[in-house]
């Protein structure tokens, strides 16, 4: 090479390159959390090693330039103008059916450099069609620096510039010829205008295509030895019955001549991209070992990885990525791993940012990591830091190039940017948050990341930490989230479009206690259950929703009474236990997906208030209507322990199937592959008798917890009167199911031991129904947010009848609770805040609109003028927090108010919300729709000195209007529980007596004459 100033220009390149990543390295030599003092001496030879090695490169590189000589392809770069009118040199391909060319030929009078461009014209018959413009370039080796730059301009969007890769030594099977790949650059965007497009052979690109043609090819390793660029590809669709293309001013280069590849390029490949990683991520797709992965993941807490295994997981969230030893020991019960990655940190601790610092590369002994997980609940804040992490993520991780997963609570769209898999979450469990607005927020959250966007969450498998640390400390039981609870947030989540399920715990799930087993068994018989269709989950894509329709006998709870308490059901009787009269007890729906297999459909049927307490949410002969039904296709319903092909009948708008027995969720699949079926078969037959001692286990457990929960409601006299014949019933079935397990009857064994657990919840929630029937909301009371608690809630109401002291008549703690004077507000505490948020206004005022005196308080979120309403907001416009009252221990506080929904509150599922600072955000009480006025109230308890505020919030856009609100304190005497021979309603009458206390609002009605009572949960 004659130029010399050519070669300085490399070599300050590569030079600056390397001075920069060493000088990095030095600048953070010493004990700090690069990767280089957990690994010792290891790490640091591996990262001094990584920049020696791109020295010896640069210094190679720049040797082998000037050894070049009068070679012109060393530092060679090649144009073509496309001015010359008398030729062409581009060539079209295209499927002559569906394209015809019109035109090819040089125009002189549309061009944007030089004389001329070359114009394509063509006539289509099919939107889509898809032409290809050919253009040889000088064979040059792959370099990261080598790409291709030329100036478009086309009638369509979408059009590419692509890069033809030649692989001499690996012959692709499919044609018998050299292996050939197109690297992809930036599309067209602007039609009519002019463009550049250009790609590039970069690292990133190659690393992208490799996993590609490995998917494409089936095999593990490609032979990348002596790969060089040949052909400019120019792909475009047709988008009409045109599709013109101008093309002018191609660059290409640097170029050098394709050589056998040294040494020294060798070992890079090697090191940064032949490693067989086993994960491989592509267009929202996750795969493993080449097959299709569903992740039903947990964080590991110390268990026994037997236990971990067999609850179901098939990845474990470990602590440290370095822990090989654990690594190896989850791998030999088959669950993989997930793992947070290291920081780089100073000697003091802090966060060094991507351009002063390097982790180092992770080894093959992480391997076995699947992905990388950033962490929970990440706020919108953490944006910054995230996105420089994820550059040195990427930088340590170019051998294996693993998926980034994060769960957040605000920034959807932009965090899918950063994360290719993206969780959020919420609990729903014991608050008055429904399954069915669980399942529409965690869809509303997927849709407002970017389209494709591989989605995920957390499902609680505990109760809320506010909640479990309160009842905690006052002394009281645990709350128990009921086995139902988690299967419906996890069938919700995946209703919702979820590609992977993860399962919040705070301890091992291999505890003794038996609240841990029925949860491990829950866990566990939902997660092999799930695990028969995890290959169809994992690729399928959601094709509508259909609603399913449910027979139902008599309303008793949300689904419902049984027919008679001495009518014994068995799964093979014709008749079922279940109504027959059509009712309404909660939303239902049927999420659809096309998958490889065929349609697989997901009913669920979601209750009302279910994630306080589950009715029987069970019925028979539950039918849906599926729409464009194959009729060479057969459907199934799929268990863990037996195929049931379904009942299928054409009716007006598709295909009618029937479900015999329907228990809060189901499988189906509509297939015509019978090989799919032979292979779920034989898959069924392996797991069916350890799922069926799952099911006797599960039932056996609940019966002795409901029980004991029963008995100790029957001390404070709340009986239900066909609780000894549920209870009965129960005992029998269990011991049917135990009997049929023994003896090899597993369908039967499940099938009973599923019909236990509903006599159990026809009992728990028609308990839980006497309890809140009186009251407003569900949640007025601190202890109905479960069957667990209820024994709490009728104590509290014992005791509050015999309250001492009683305070005087319109007793108020909360003096200013009336909203006549904005002076008098100021003064007491009250606490206004306002978020600003883009394109919203917000007011708090008083108004002359009052429930009683001449004020009230409205709450007001609506658009800007001219301004669209935004489809979601995440944190509330306007909150109003009350002054601070004391609360002594033992105190039983009532608080009371009223609220009108003047606008239906949307942009955000939660609405209005009222909660305490005793019970925390988990309690809080819900309106959405509009309505006149409607009281509310709550009783809390104080279990130590503290003081009590109300937080008012309106989370959405929309007007409420807040008046008269009130809170009284009460000090109860001592309580003996309640004799036997005392009436049944008894405990409800002791609010009637407290001259602080208008008896609580029935659940139905009670609203003010103004107005229905609007939504609230």
């Amino acid at each position: 090479m004659n130029d010399p100033m050519s070669i300085m220009r490399i070599g300050t390149v590569v030079r600056t390159g390397f001075y920069a990543k060493c000088h990095r390295f030095r600048r953070n030599d010493g004990p700090n959390r690069l990767s280089m003092r957990p690994q010792g001496r290891r790490g640091l030879r591996a990262q001094r090693w990584s920049c020696s090695r791109r020295l010896i490169f640069g210094v190679f590189l720049a040797g082998m330039l000037v050894a070049e000589g009068s070679n012109t392809a060393a530092a060679k770069h090649y144009t073509e103008s496309f001015d010359d009118p008398n030729t062409t040199t581009l060539t079209a391909e295209h499927h002559e059916s569906d394209v015809r060319l019109l035109a090819h030929r040089r125009n002189d009078r549309v061009f944007r450099e030089g004389k001329a461009a070359e114009q394509f014209q063509f006539a289509t018959t099919r939107i889509g069609s898809i032409v290809q413009l050919k253009q040889a370039l000088p064979p040059a080796r792959r370099l990261d620096e080598l790409s291709a730059s030329v100036l478009v301009r086309s009638n369509v969007p979408g059009v590419t510039a692509n890069l033809r890769l030649v692989f001499p030594h690996q012959i692709d099977p499919s044609t018998g010829k050299n292996l050939t790949a197109l690297i992809s650059g930036n599309r067209y965007v602007r039609p009519g205008q002019w463009e550049r497009l250009t790609s590039r052979t970069d690292q990133k690109a190659l690393r992208d295509e490799l996993r590609r043609i490995r998917y494409r090819l089936g095999v593990s390793k490609i032979d990348q030895r002596d790969l060089y660029v040949d052909q400019l590809v120019i792909s475009a669709a047709a988008g009409g019955p045109t599709l013109e293309i101008l093309v002018d001013e191609l660059n290409f280069g640097p170029i050098v001549e394709s050589k056998a590849k040294s040494a020294i390029e060798q070992v890079a490949y090697e090191s940064d991209v032949e490693i067989d990683a086993p994960v491989e991520f592509r267009l929202g797709r996750f795969r493993v070992e080449q097959k299709p992965f569903f992740p039903r993941m947990a964080p590991y807490r110390g268990e026994d990885p037997a236990a971990f295994a067999d609850a179901g997981f098939n990845v474990a969230w470990i602590s440290d990525y370095r822990d090989t030893e654990l690594i190896k020991r989850l791998a030999a019960h088959g669950v993989w791993c997930s793992a947070t990655p290291p920081r780089a940190l100073d000697t003091e601790g802090n966060v060094l940012a991507a351009r002063s610092a390097d982790l180092v590369p992770f080894t093959v002994d992480t391997k076995r990591i699947l992905f990388w997980n950033l962490g929970r609940r990440i706020p919108a804040t953490a944006l910054d830091g995230l996105a420089d992490w994820r550059k040195q993520i990427r930088q340590a991780d170019r051998a294996y190039n693993r998926p980034l997963l994060g769960d957040v609570t605000d920034g959807e769209h932009v965090y899918s940017r950063y994360l290719e898999m993206l969780g959020a979450s919420r609990t729903s469990t014991n608050t008055t948050f429904g399954y069915r607005d669980y399942r529409d927020w965690l869809e509303e959250k997927r849709l407002i990341a970017r389209p494709g966007t591989y989605f995920w969450s957390w499902v609680p498998t505990e109760p809320a930490y506010g909640l479990s640390s309160r009842r905690e400390a006052a002394g009281l039981d645990p709350v128990i989230v009921e086995p139902e609870q988690i299967r419906l947030q996890v069938y919700s989540a995946i209703n919702a479009g979820c590609r992977a399920v993860g399962y919040w715990t705070s301890g091992p799930i291999d505890r003794n206690d038996n609240v841990s087993l029925e949860r491990r068994l829950a866990l566990s018989a939902i997660n092999t259950e799930l695990s028969l269709v995890d290959d169809l989950l994992a690729e399928a894509v959601a094709v509508g929703e259909v609603p399913f329709y449910v027979d139902l006998r008599k309303a008793g709870s949300s689904g419902y009474r049984i027919r008679s308490s001495n009518t014994p059901l068995r799964p093979e009787d014709d008749f079922s236990p279940f109504a027959k009269k059509s009712t309404d007890a909660g939303a239902r729906q049927a999420a659809m997906y096309r998958t490889g297999g065929g349609l697989l459909i997901l009913p669920v049927w979601f209750g009302r208030d279910a994630q306080l307490c589950p009715g029987q949410l069970a019925a028979s002969d539950v039918s849906l209507i599926v729409p464009g039904v194959n009729d060479s296709a057969s459907a199934w319903e799929i268990t863990p322990t037996r195929m049931r092909s379904l009942k299928r009948e054409r009716v007006p708008g598709g295909t009618r199937l029937t479900i015999p027995r329907f228990d809060q969720t189901a499988i189906i699949l509509i297939t015509s592959d019978r090989t799919l079926i032979a292979k779920l078969r034989e898959r069924i037959s392996e797991i069916s008798r350890r799922a069926a001692e799952t099911e006797v286990k599960l039932a056996e457990l609940k019966l002795e917890r409901v029980r004991k929960t029963n008995a100790a409601l029957a001390e404070y006299n709340a009986r239900q009167s066909d609780g000894p014949q549920l209870l009965a019933r129960s005992e029998s079935t269990a011991m049917q199911a135990r009997q049929a397990l023994q003896r090899g009857d597993y369908d039967f064994a499940a099938v009973s031991a599923k019909s236990v657990r509903q006599y159990l919840r026809i009992l728990q929630r028609a308990h839980w129904d006497d309890a809140v029937r009186p009251m407003s909301t569900p949640l007025s009371s601190p202890h109905t947010a479960a069957f667990s608690t209820l024994p709490d809630h009728w104590r509290l109401l014992a005791s509050l009848g015999l309250s001492v002291s009683p305070p005087i008549e319109n007793s108020n703690s909360l003096l200013t609770g009336d909203f006549e004077s904005i002076d008098a507000m100021l003064t007491a505490g009250w606490k206004h805040e306002q978020n600003r948020l883009e394109g919203v206004r917000t007011m708090a005022e008083l108004v002359p609109d009052a429930k009683s005196g001449e004020h009230a308080l409205r709450l007001l979120a609506a658009p800007q003028v001219k301004s669209e309403t935004p489809r979601s907001i995440n944190e509330s416009p306007v909150t109003i927090e009350s002054p601070p009252v004391d609360v002594e221990p033992g105190q039983i506080i009532h608080i009371s108010g009223w609220i009108k929904i003047e606008r239906p509150i949307v942009s955000n599922l939660d609405g209005l919300t009222i909660h305490d600072s005793l019970n925390g955000p988990s309690g809080a009480l819900r309106w959405k729709s509009t309505g006149g006025w409607t009281r509310f109230e709550m009783l809390r308890e104080a279990s130590s000195y503290e003081v009590l505020t109300v937080t008012f919030a309106l989370n959405g856009l929309g007007e409420a209007i807040i008046d008269d609100i009130r809170i009284i304190a009460h000090r109860p005497g001592t309580l003996t529980a309640t004799k036997p021979e005392e009436t049944r309603s008894a405990p409800v009458r002791f609010l009637d007596r407290l001259p602080g206390i208008n008896r609580l609002t029935g659940r139905r009605g009670d609203s003010d004459k103004s107005g229905n009572g609007s939504e609230r949960r």
